[in-house]
C-alpha cells in the first residue's frame, strides 16, 4: 500500500466515507484494503478515530455558533443522528410484565 493510497484512504474517512467508497476513491479493491487493516492494527485503529472526525467537526461547529448566535441546526440535526449517545431525541420504552422501563437511545 503507497503512501499516496494511505493518504487518499484517510482523507476519505475524515470525510465520513464508508469503506467501500474509501476504496472506490483511492483505487483500491476492498480486498486488498481488508487484508491491510489485519496487517496493521495501528492503521486500523486509525481508521476508527477518522471515521469520528465529522462528528467532531459537527460538535465544534455547534459550539462556534452557539458562541456566536448563528444558526446551529444543520449541525444539531448530524449529532442528533451521529451523536446519539449525547444528542438522539428519540426514547425507547421497554416493557416487562409488571414494569415499564424506559431507555433514552
Amino acid at each position: 500500500m503507497t503512501k499516496e493510497v494511505i493518504a487518499k484512504l484517510e482523507t476519505a474517512f475524515m470525510n465520513a466515507l464508508t469503506d467501500t467508497e474509501a476504496c472506490l476513491v483511492a483505487e483500491i479493491d476492498p480486498k486488498t484494503f481488508y487484508m491491510y487493516l489485519r496487517k496493521n492494527p495501528t492503521f486500523a485503529r486509525k481508521r476508527t478515530i477518522l471515521k469520528k472526525s465529522p462528528n467532531i467537526k459537527a460538535k465544534t461547529n455547534m459550539v462556534k455558533r452557539i458562541n456566536s448566535g448563528q444558526d446551529k441546526d444543520a449541525d444539531k440535526r448530524r449529532l442528533e443522528r451521529k451523536g446519539k449517545d449525547e444528542f438522539s431525541l428519540k426514547t425507547e420504552v421497554e416493557q416487562t410484565n409488571t414494569n415499564i422501563e424506559i431507555i433514552k437511545v
